[in-house]
C-alpha cells in the first residue's frame, strides 16, 4: 500500500512541474516570403526579465535542437563566442545587430534607436531612442555607442543605464573587459573601472581574433595584441577595404577580390574574384560578403560559393552592412533592413 501512495505522490508532484514550463521560450519561424516580404505577421514579444541568467538559457539551449547550420571543422569562424558581446564580423559591419541566447538587439532602420526581438515576425520592443552602433550583449547587459560618442551600458530591458566613456568610436566586449577606441586605444573592466591605455593611437577594435586586433591604417593591414604589444604591418595595401578576422585567418578586399591570408598576412589566397564592399566572417564556417551583384557566401577555403539574394536586392550600392543572427543574414541600406536565410530562402524586409 505504501508503494502505491509513493507513486501517486510522485505523479502529483511531476504534473505541475511539467505544466509550469514557460512556452514563451518555444522557438517559431516566420512563414516563408519572397521578394519584399512586407506585412509580416505580429506576435507578442514576452518581456525578458534581467533576472534570467545566461547559465539557465544555455542549459535550455543545450537540451534543444540547434537552430543554426552545423559548421565544418575548418578554418574560419570564432569558437569563443559565448564570452563575447558580439562577433567581429558583425562589429566590423558597424555592430548594428547582436544576438545572445536567441534574443536579438539591433539598430532600427529609420531612427537608429535600439530595439530587441525574439525572431523575425515577432513584435519588437524599442529600448531607447538613441542611435546605437557597436552593439554588444553579454551577461544580461547591453553595451553600445550612442550617436554622441558616449559608451553606454544598460540592462537588456533598458534599465540601470550608465555612461562609461566619451568620444568613443568603436568597442569590443570580451570576457570581463571592454576594448574601446577614443583618443587612444583603451581597455577597462565592464563596470568601467581600471582603465588602461594600450596604445597612444586611436586604433579601432572592431576586429579581434585569437588575442590580436586587426585594422587598416597607414596604407595597409596591421595587427596589435590585445595587451598593446606587438604592433606590426601584415599586408601592404593602399585600398581601405573591408577587413575581418576569424579562426586565425584574415579576410579582406584588395579592391578587386575577396582574399584570405594567415594571421600574419602570409599564405594569400583569392576566395572570390569579386570586389566585396562589406565582409562578415561569421562563426558558422562561412564568409558572407556583399558586392554590387548581391549577397554571397563562401567557405573559408574558397569552396561552395553561393549567391543568397535574388534580383530584388542586386545593384543596390546603398547596402552598407551585413549582420548575422541565428539562421539569418541581415543587410542594411539607408532606410531598410532586409533579411535572407543563410541558405538563400525566406527573404523579406524587417519592420
Amino acid at each position: 500500500m505504501k508503494k502505491y501512495i509513493c507513486l501517486l505522490a510522485a505523479v502529483a508532484i511531476t504534473i505541475p512541474i511539467i505544466l509550469s514550463c514557460d512556452r514563451s521560450e518555444v522557438g517559431f519561424e516566420m512563414p516563408q516570403t519572397s521578394g519584399g516580404g512586407r506585412g509580416l505577421p505580429s506576435f507578442d514579444l514576452p518581456d525578458i526579465s534581467e533576472s534570467v541568467s545566461e547559465s539557465a538559457s544555455q542549459a535550455t539551449a543545450a537540451q534543444s535542437p540547434s537552430r543554426t547550420e552545423s559548421a565544418p571543422d575548418q578554418q574560419g569562424g570564432s569558437r569563443d563566442s559565448d564570452r563575447r558581446g558580439n562577433n567581429s564580423g558583425n562589429l566590423a559591419n558597424g555592430g548594428y545587430m547582436a544576438e545572445k541566447n536567441g534574443l536579438i538587439h539591433y539598430r532600427g532602420p529609420v531612427n537608429g534607436g535600439l530595439h530587441r526581438m525574439r525572431a523575425i515576425g515577432a513584435a519588437n520592443t524599442q529600448i531607447t531612442n538613441e542611435t546605437a552602433k557597436s552593439i554588444n550583449v553579454l551577461d544580461n547587459w547591453v553595451y553600445y555607442i550612442a550617436d554622441d560618442g558616449i559608451l553606454v551600458k544598460m540592462r537588456i530591458n533598458g534599465s540601470n543605464k550608465q555612461d562609461l566613456a566619451t568620444g568613443v568610436t568603436s568597442i569590443n566586449v570580451i570576457d570581463n573587459h571592454i576594448y574601446f577606441t577614443a583618443d587612444a586605444l583603451y581597455r577597462m573592466n565592464t563596470d568601467g573601472t581600471d582603465r588602461v591605455t594600450l596604445h597612444g593611437s586611436p586604433i579601432p577594435v572592431s576586429v579581434i581574433d585569437n588575442g590580436w586586433i586587426y585594422y587598416w591604417g597607414d596604407g595597409g593591414i596591421n595587427r596589435i595584441r590585445t595587451d598593446g604589444t606587438g604592433l606590426s604591418r601584415i599586408v601592404d595595401m593602399a585600398v581601405n577595404g573591408s577587413i575581418n578576422a576569424a579562426g586565425g585567418r584574415v579576410y579582406y578586399s584588395d579592391g578587386e577580390n575577396l582574399v584570405a591570408a594567415g594571421a600574419d598576412g602570409t599564405g594569400r589566397q583569392v576566395l572570390a574574384d569579386k570586389n566585396p564592399l562589406v565582409i562578415n566572417a561569421a562563426d558558422d564556417g562561412w564568409i558572407y560578403y556583399y558586392e554590387l551583384a548581391g549577397v554571397f557566401r563562401v567557405r573559408p577555403d574558397g569552396t561552395n560559393p553561393t549567391r543568397l539574394t535574388n534580383a530584388n536586392y542586386a545593384n543596390n550600392p546603398a547596402v552598407k552592412s551585413l549582420s548575422i543572427a541565428g539562421d539569418w543574414v541581415y543587410f542594411y541600406d539607408n532606410s531598410e533592413i532586409y533579411y535572407v536565410r543563410k541558405n538563400g530562402t525566406g527573404s523579406g524586409t524587417l519592420r
